[in-house]
């Protein structure tokens, strides 16, 4: 004597479709989703593997990051000793990442840079940022390296005392960081703008349109449906 659940269970196993492929309406399902497998699918897969295989982005904000993924690294040659310093290109193989340059040019590394994309470089942010920007190259949100301003003057001279208290009152207002703040913030600003703008206009309004041929397949389906829809219901009548 089988059990209650027994019965259920071999009520679910002894279960068949109800629509079988001998339907019209299955028929034309079953060639339609093979129509979209055959059609669409090679499309969908590439599209995914492109995304599987795309190579890796890497966000470079400090010193190791550029030894650590290995990057060709163009720098103002006057700045090497601090390089060495870090300790981080220590072998030979690691100094062929290290390119100084004679000339303090940062246009020319920029440009290799916005073409190179295992290129990067280092130099002071006022020279480089707003031509960064316009390159739309990534900026690191640290500091490389932190130089300490002197002022110099003649030996001896009588107003050194009176100069020297102006500068430093200067320095610790941070009237200069200041400055430097806001130029970098009228960049961003204007980045930011220039980015709204291009987006404005690349942006295609949808209208009734473009969604003609939509709006023609959508009503094309809706009338294949019906007719199948009618034609099952006939045959089904005649055969009674």
């Amino acid at each position: 004597m089988l059990h209650k659940n027994d019965n259920y269970l071999k009520i679910l196993l002894s279960m068949d479709m109800d629509s079988s492929i001998g339907r019209l309406s299955m028929k034309f399902l079953f060639f339609t989703a093979s129509l979209f497998m055959f059609l669409f699918e090679p499309a969908i897969e590439s599209q995914l593997f492109a995304l599987l295989t795309r190579p890796k982005s890497y966000t470079i904000e400090s010193l190791k990051d550029l030894h650590d993924h290995q990057y060709h690294f163009y720098f103002y040659k006057g700045i090497e000793q601090n390089l060495i310093n870090e300790q981080l290109w220590t072998t030979v193989e690691d100094m062929k990442y290290l390119h100084p340059l004679m000339e303090y040019n940062p246009d020319d590394c920029l440009e290799l840079a916005s073409k190179n994309n295992t290129a990067a470089c280092i130099f002071q942010s006022m020279y480089v940022l707003k031509e960064a920007v316009n390159k739309n190259l990534h900026v690191s949100s640290q500091y490389a390296f932190v130089d300490n301003s002197f002022a110099w003057s003649r030996r001896d001279w009588a107003l050194n005392d009176r100069v020297y208290e102006r500068i430093l009152n200067m320095v610790e207002s941070s009237f200069e960081d200041n400055s430097f703040r806001e130029f970098e913030r009228n960049v961003l600003k204007t980045m930011k703008a220039k980015d709204r703008i291009n987006k404005l206009d690349n942006f295609d309004e949808t209208t009734q349109d473009n969604l003609y041929y939509a709006y023609i397949a959508f009503i094309v389906c809706q009338i294949i449906g019906i007719c199948t829809f009618i034609v099952e219901r006939s045959i089904a009548r005649f055969r009674r």
